[in-house]
């Protein structure tokens, strides 16, 4: 919120996106090359770290970019709609992570091709 509009307005908007969004495209790579059980601690750290300081970018930044695009009239009702719907999203998010859960975890401790 605060610290994303701060950046955005020194810099712009479009380089804090672009930041935010490079930012969540690393920790996702690095969390593909380290994808092991052993490295929990290590896996929980890099996605938190990087999915924060990726979130600090684009949440704010989105929310007032979708805030300019609408007309003064329905300004508020718009921002509302996207704020309900990232809610709805990582609401849908976490029960699609519970219903994979038990099949995650098999594809994680399975031995894999590049173990043997």
């Amino acid at each position: 919120g605060v610290v994303a509009g701060e950046l955005a307005d020194r810099f712009g908007r479009k380089p804090l996106l672009v930041a935010g969004v490079a930012g969540l495209g690393a920790t996702h790579a690095v969390l593909a090359m380290v994808a092991r059980p052993q490295q929990g601690p290590l896996l929980l750290m890099v996605r938190l770290v990087g999915g924060g300081l990726s979130r600090v970018c684009t949440s704010g930044t989105l929310t007032a970019v979708v805030a300019d695009f609408s007309d003064s009239q329905h300004s508020e009702r718009v921002t509302s709609v996207n704020l309900a719907g990232v809610g709805a999203a990582t609401g849908v998010g976490l029960m699609l992570a519970a219903a994979t859960r038990d099949w995650v975890c098999l594809l994680y401790t399975s031995p894999s091709p590049r173990d043997s």
